[in-house]
């Protein structure tokens, strides 16, 4: 009895880092979205377009391994989604240069690393699957990081 309840404590866990893990990636791919029309510069949009590519493979191997586990995926809301995509056009109503939008994507790339961070110290003596996603997507952030810090 007590065996099954620690399994499932550890289900209920590795769900909401699964979660946590699906949902930054689909908020790093709505950002770039919401940043895309601001982008110029042909290296900067072929760098954003393998970006989004990326968080939405993330996003489907997390949503994968939810429905795996028999979690549902559930999706930000609309009202959220709205709100990050008016906060993108009133930053670029200050500045649109590539450099201030490069500047605004690192801002989201860094808290995506500091959340997968945080998963990974937390499970730090599990093989989870979240384990291995979250360490893919902070990884796949620092990468971002160092083709946008380009553009500054």
């Amino acid at each position: 009895m007590a065996r099954e309840r620690e399994r499932e404590t550890a289900q209920t866990g590795e769900a909401r880092y699964l979660d946590e893990i699906y949902k930054t990636a689909k908020t790093g791919a709505d950002t770039v979205l919401n940043f895309m029309p601001y982008v110029k510069e042909d290296g900067m949009r072929r760098h954003l377009t393998l970006q989004l590519d990326g968080y939405e493979r993330c996003a489907a191997c997390a949503a994968e391994e939810l429905q795996a586990m028999g979690a549902c995926v559930r999706e930000k809301s609309m009202m959220r989604r709205f709100s990050a995509r008016a906060m993108a056009a009133m930053n670029t109503m200050v500045s649109s240069t590539q450099s201030h939008v490069a500047a605004m994507l690192l801002q989201s790339t860094n808290a995506n690393i500091s959340d997968m961070t945080r998963i990974l110290n937390a499970e730090k003596e599990s093989e989870a699957p979240s384990r291995a996603l979250a360490h893919d997507l902070a990884a796949f952030e620092e990468y971002n990081r160092a083709k946008l810090l380009r553009y500054l």
